[in-house]
């Protein structure tokens, strides 16, 4: 936006990349990536990078509600609304994020702050509820609502943390929002255990529409198992590239990644082109 890359990178609640994330760090970069910055303006080093304190971080276990045996916290995974180069499509100036909430994944969360002030978490505001199609906003976190409930579990097991993770990508073609997401579960594991690559089946994938970055949301494709060349594979972390939309709206690139066959074949870039078949509103 403007010429600067923003970026949330999340902590794990261990050194290890797969377990569940606890906090959040906004960064961002004005040189393409060369050098990046906190929201504090403070550079970030290889040093500060490792820093673990509450400080350091700008959402940090925000908002503590048990799940299971221990705390899930909010804002722990979050995804910009992606439109077009430099935020040069959006429809007015406020940046728009995603977050799927750690307690119930079913559950979408929302944020909205003036882009001129995306780096003070004081102007940020939170989906709070929906009076008709209009959205409500509060300034306070903990009153925040359920922008969009998530299909039902599957007879495979409860939905897992790392399930339903948003990407929303505006499709000027079409004038509308794509969102794609996915869950993932495994019978043999419970909510808080593992990442993709311990699940026994292939991740769901769901597609939804809307006309404006905070819905509401109509979906229109959903499938229980989604994978590429069989059962065995693991799919997770879709995304719709927002560069790559062709025949006036019709065609999108699909990514994702693949933990299947121990990590093999599929753990690298998966892409295909998907066609949204369309009709007169």
């Amino acid at each position: 936006m403007d010429g600067v890359i923003y970026v949330w990178l999340w902590k794990s609640e261990t050194k290890t990349w797969y377990r569940r994330p606890i906090a959040n760090r906004l960064l961002y970069s004005p040189d393409l990536g060369q050098t990046f910055y906190r929201w504090t303006g403070e550079k970030e080093t290889a040093k500060t990078f490792e820093e673990t304190d509450a400080d350091s971080f700008f959402f940090h276990k925000e908002d503590p509600r048990r799940k299971i045996d221990r705390d899930a916290y909010a804002f722990n995974w979050i995804a910009f609304c992606q439109n077009g180069r430099e935020n040069s499509l959006a429809q007015d100036d406020y940046i728009y994020m995603y977050a799927p909430e750690q307690y119930d994944p079913r559950n979408l969360s929302m944020i909205r702050v003036p882009k001129q002030h995306v780096r003070d978490k004081s102007k940020y505001e939170y989906f709070q509820a929906w009076n008709g199609d209009t959205p409500q906003w509060t300034r306070d976190m903990k009153q925040r609502g359920v922008n969009l409930r998530y299909p039902e579990r599957r007879s495979d097991g409860e939905w897992m943390w790392p399930s339903w993770f948003p990407c929303v990508v505006y499709n000027p073609g079409l004038n509308l929002y794509i969102m794609v997401s996915y869950g993932v579960t495994d019978k043999e594991k419970s909510f808080w255990d593992g990442w993709c690559s311990k699940c026994l089946y292939p991740s769901s994938l769901g597609f939804w529409y809307a006309e404006h970055p905070w819905g509401p949301w109509k979906q229109f494709h959903y499938t229980e198992y989604f994978y590429g060349g069989g059962k065995q594979n693991r799919t997770y972390g879709f995304k719709l590239s927002p560069k790559w939309i062709y025949d006036n709206g019709r065609t999108m690139v699909l990514i994702w990644s693949d933990a299947g066959q121990g990590h093999g074949p599929n753990y690298r870039w998966n892409q295909m082109r998907i066609t949204l078949e369309t009709k007169k509103r």
